[in-house]
């Protein structure tokens, strides 16, 4: 009776046995005497879960998003210090005055730009709602209800973002990629023993035709490893010492 050949999956690099579970996993269930197996459901699913952890991205466009947040509100503080500054030297009495208010409850807070990114959102968003509630006359008279509002807006982008990523690191435990390789590796040697002995029990050539796709799709990674490995190996040999003249 045919068997499916032994294979260590260990030599496969995440991209390699992604693709060959994937291949396996449209293999058995082209079979319809096996694609309704329950080790067959978890395979999959491991599978489709590895999917996701290795279309995470550290570069995503949601970091280049939080770091032009980051900048713009960093230029909105700066602006809104700077105008604050010189309407409490404005020679309008009333202005300075509102100006000089102003500042000190600016002042109160220190330069937000010198706290972490996440303390600096919770300083910023304080020091709003104090400024909001008891000094929007004098906002008003220096005109800083804009800046105000620009600030805020880019502060509750990267306040969302700190929340989603503290979400996506909590998840980023269930995906990991390595964890679900050892998960799919014991479905597929599961799924491996069972065809192999049903092959056997069956004593006729009801699994043939599966069983050499299978050892077609062994084959094609082992060589496709073994051409890695040979590649790797070849690119760290040094190059030969050139003999003197």
């Amino acid at each position: 009776m045919k068997q499916i050949s032994k294979f260590s999956l260990m030599r496969l690099n995440n991209s390699e046995h992604h693709q060959f579970h994937t291949i396996v996993i449209g293999l058995v269930n082209a079979n319809t005497e096996m694609n309704q197996l329950p080790v067959m459901t978890d395979y999959s699913y491991n599978v489709l879960d590895q999917t996701t952890a290795m279309s995470r991205t550290r570069g995503s466009d949601k970091t280049l998003e939080i770091q032009n947040s980051i900048q713009q509100r960093g230029e909105i503080e700066s602006s809104l210090r700077l105008k604050v500054k010189s309407a409490a030297l404005d020679p309008d009495e009333t202005i300075r005055n509102a100006g000089k208010r102003v500042l000190f409850v600016m002042n109160k807070y220190g330069n937000m730009r010198t706290f972490p990114y996440q303390e600096q959102s919770t300083l910023i968003a304080v020091r709003h709602d104090e400024l909001e509630s008891t000094y929007q006359d004098d906002i008003a008279k220096i005109g800083l209800s804009n800046l105000l509002v620009s600030l805020i807006e880019s502060n509750i982008v990267i306040t969302d973002y700190f929340k989603e990523r503290g979400a996506e690191k909590i998840k980023a435990k269930t995906l990991n990629v390595m964890d679900n390789r050892k998960h799919i590796d014991a479905n597929y040697n599961s799924l491996v023993l069972l065809i192999n002995a049903k092959a056997v029990i069956s004593g006729k050539n009801t699994y043939d035709d599966l069983i050499d796709k299978l050892n077609y799709n062994i084959e094609y990674f082992r060589q496709q490893v073994d051409n890695r490995l040979a590649r790797i190996a070849a690119e760290k040999k040094e190059p030969p010492t050139p003999k003197p003249v």
